[in-house]
């Protein structure tokens, strides 16, 4: 007869120490493991700090140290009256001392008509050291283009005055009466037609535009106000156009 534990060894899954020990065996692995990955970023994060590389010698750059101020003054060059100075390559180059802030033309004392004028600062009837233009200074004044005289534009006429209507019609000096249309007497029409006036500076109407009015109306009362007449309008003692309402009623008798 077999021993009842013969086989309890064979049983792994089943013995719960060998599962307890598994799990430690586990668990010791991943702290292991850890442990050595934290070491090691930790030699790579240390390493450039301790053990600095050297950078090569094109890369290397000199700092410049920041200025001071002070330090000594360049010597002082002679001064010369000449206006001449020489040049390096042996050319004598001319060297206006001042420059007049307008240059003009000087008129010749001496009565010498054939001699060129004297400009201002360069070469007396010459050009100067590099550039003939008119009013560059040192450049020919006598041959520059004379300047186009500026236009202004027309002064706007004055605006017409508005005027009430009722002091506009005490100025009327001469009137006709609107011809009552045969169609309108017939069918008994009445109304009141109102015109926009513009009168000149003659007391004359220059613009009429009806405002209201029946058609029928309108046409007989433009023609009548076309003819009428008024006193000046005076502003500050000069006479000016003025713009009004003209009104016309046609009533029937």
């Amino acid at each position: 007869m077999r021993h009842p534990d013969l086989l309890s060894d064979c049983l792994v899954d089943s013995d719960l120490d060998a599962v307890h020990r598994a799990k430690l065996r586990r668990r010791k692995a991943i702290i292991i493991s850890l442990a050595a990955q934290a070491i090691l970023l930790s030699l790579l994060l240390l390493t450039p700090i301790f053990a600095p590389a050297s950078l090569p010698a094109r890369y290397t750059i000199m700092p410049i140290p920041p200025y001071g101020g002070g330090g000594r003054r360049a010597p002082e060059r002679p001064a010369t009256n000449s206006p001449q100075s020489a040049h390096p390559t042996g050319v004598s180059v001319h060297l206006p001392t001042a420059y007049p802030l307008h240059p003009s033309v000087r008129p010749s004392t001496d009565g010498d008509n054939d001699a060129p004028p004297d400009i201002g600062v360069g070469v007396p009837g010459g050009c100067d050291a590099c550039c003939c233009d008119g009013g560059i200074p040192g450049g020919w004044a006598v041959n520059s283009a004379p300047q186009p005289p500026v236009r202004r534009p027309p002064a706007a006429p004055p605006k017409p005055v508005v005027v009430n209507p009722g002091v506009q019609a005490a100025k009327l000096i001469y009137r006709i009466d609107p011809v009552y249309p045969d169609l309108a007497r017939r069918i008994h029409l009445q109304g009141v037609v109102e015109l926009h006036a513009i009168i000149g500076t003659d007391g004359r109407v220059k613009e009429l535009q009806v405002w209201t009015g029946n058609p029928i109306l309108t046409q007989p009362a433009s023609e009548a106000v076309r003819q009428w007449r008024y006193q000046p309008t005076l502003l500050n003692g000069q006479p000016v156009e003025v713009q009004t309402v003209v009104t016309v009623k046609f009533v029937l008798q």
